[in-house]
């Protein structure tokens, strides 16, 4: 049985739960995480917990948060269908779909323009914009399907990658009411746009005529490659507001090792724990990165600064960071066996969240995750916002 620690309030779509630091804890008594490394996960601090709800069904999940503290994702019907939401002021919102059974929201900027996929009539996948109060489809670059990474920026310029007529798969940027196929390298089969910064720059992925990929960065109307480790190929993941971009890359032995490019140079973060395997996977507007590396046992995650890996830790097996804010301060989920523990690890400490089951998947720079809890009988969007303990 869970057990939450605090005072419970009653919200107008939400139940929050005031937790507080330890000995008291809002993790489940009954299989709480105790790292291997020893570190202290007793709160360092203290959150006020707050249940989204869903849309009528039993469960929903949150994919992002904005500056506003205001979340989006998806959620159930009583149907069985799932809708994209926007939560705020404590409500939830079914962002409705383009006709079809489905809808996932997954970015949202901090004006609260929303943007995601969606099915239409035939059961085919567009990207989607919501704002004012209505869905509009962005259509295709001739095919009909969109893959689900659609990001936003607070331009409202949308980046994403949809299929063409001929069925490649293309990144794009819309902007002025219309998809702009953002085109491969020469003789390339396909590119896929990874993410987009306030600047309208797009890190992505583009595929070779030998078949390889590159990490490329869209700007200014053109293409630029990022070169490789030393490798045959690379992606990139993520890019900052200063046009610094993360990813991936083969070495010359074959190995794959995270990296940073920056003023036309990529860097090789290296390795940590004699793993020959590091992946880059975000990248805050301080430059400090955040991923994985590959261990015997499974994955761990890695917070790089100052030219140094730092181990985030594990509360068992395995740690995925997922997000950081510009303080530093990384959120994911970290595995016991089987059940995932939500976290929020800063200064060398990894904390939990939650009980088990439970996931935070993005953070703003006030300090506000958000991410999913155990329910009764599935998991349910959440946020987590910080709180004076007493």
């Amino acid at each position: 049985m869970k057990q939450w620690v605090g005072r419970l309030v009653i919200a107008s779509a939400g139940i929050a739960v005031a937790a507080c630091t330890s000995p008291q804890t809002d993790v489940d008594e009954e299989n709480v995480p105790v790292s291997q490394e020893g570190q202290a996960l007793s709160r360092k601090k203290c959150f006020s917990t707050t249940i989204l709800g869903s849309l009528g069904g039993e469960g929903s999940s949150s994919a992002k948060i904005n500056a506003r503290g205001h979340v989006v994702g998806s959620a159930n019907l009583a149907n069985q269908q799932t809708h994209a939401f926007l939560w705020k002021h404590g409500k939830m919102r079914d962002l409705g779909t383009l006709g079809g059974v489905s809808s996932n929201a997954r970015d949202v900027n901090e004006r609260d323009q929303v943007v995601g996929v969606s099915q239409i009539e035939n059961g085919d996948v567009r990207a989607f914009l919501w704002e004012h109060g209505r869905i509009k489809d962005l259509g295709t670059l001739g095919g009909n399907s969109v893959d689900s990474s659609v990001k936003i920026n607070a331009r409202g310029q949308i980046a994403g990658s949809s299929t063409t007529a001929t069925g490649e798969m293309h990144a794009f940027l819309w902007e002025h009411g219309r998809m702009k196929d953002l085109g491969t390298l020469p003789d390339g089969m396909y590119s896929r746009a990874a993410a987009l910064n306030d600047e309208g720059q797009i890190a992505g992925t583009s595929g070779t005529a030998g078949g390889g990929t590159r990490a490329v960065l869209w700007e200014k109307g053109g293409m630029r490659v990022l070169g490789t480790l030393g490798g045959t190929w690379s992606e990139a993941s993520a890019i900052n507001g200063r046009g610094q971009v993360v990813g991936w890359s083969e070495t010359p032995n074959g190995d794959v090792h995270a990296f940073l490019w920056e003023a036309g140079r990529m860097k090789d973060l290296g390795t940590i724990n004699g793993s020959t395997q590091t992946r880059a996977e975000a990248i805050n507007e301080r430059g400090q990165v955040i991923g994985s590396y590959q261990t015997p046992s499974g994955t761990r995650g890695f917070l790089w600064e100052k030219g140094r890996m730092k181990d985030l830790g594990s509360f068992g097996r395995e740690t995925f960071p997922l997000a950081l804010d510009n303080r530093g301060q990384v959120v994911g989920y970290s595995t016991i066996g089987n059940p995932e523990y939500a976290f929020l690890w800063q200064s060398g400490t990894l904390q939990a969240l939650s009980g088990a089951f439970s996931m935070a998947v993005d953070i703003n720079d006030e300090g506000q995750i958000a991410g999913q809890g155990s329910g009764e009988s599935t998991s349910v969007a959440t946020l987590w916002e910080p709180q004076r303990c007493r």
